[in-house]
């Protein structure tokens, strides 16, 4: 099985939409994704995070859907395409004639104490 890791993100919470501060070298990466492939087929595609804009990023390079996510902490740039993943995710398996599931999300307990970022992904 091969093993690709790609990095998506933004310079800082919305960092796309505000635009990257003009003491920054470079945009930092807040999402990643592991895909592993057995001949040229996606066997699953693990993020870790979803700051914008790596929803769009996916789709503009073709990676496959993600399978699960993973969120390392409750900062927004770590999570504010979280809304625009799921809806991304369902209409994709829909396209693809897949069975529609709910994106599993694996998160810290920090997480899961906060209600503003509790969605129905």
């Amino acid at each position: 099985m091969d093993l690709t890791v790609w990095t998506w993100g933004t310079g800082a919470a919305f960092g796309r939409e505000l635009g990257v501060p003009p003491t920054r070298a470079r945009r930092h990466h807040v999402a990643t994704s592991i895909i592993g492939r057995e001949n040229e087929m996606a066997g699953f595609h693990f993020l870790v995070d979803a700051g914008a804009p790596c929803v769009e990023t996916m789709v503009d390079s073709g990676v496959p859907i993600p399978d699960i996510l993973f969120i390392t902490h409750p900062h927004t740039d770590h999570y504010s395409d979280l809304d625009k993943l799921a809806n991304n995710r369902l209409r994709g398996l829909s396209l693809l004639g897949k069975p529609l599931a709910p994106l599993p999300i694996i998160c810290t307990r920090e997480c899961l104490d906060r209600p503003d970022i509790q969605t129905s992904a």
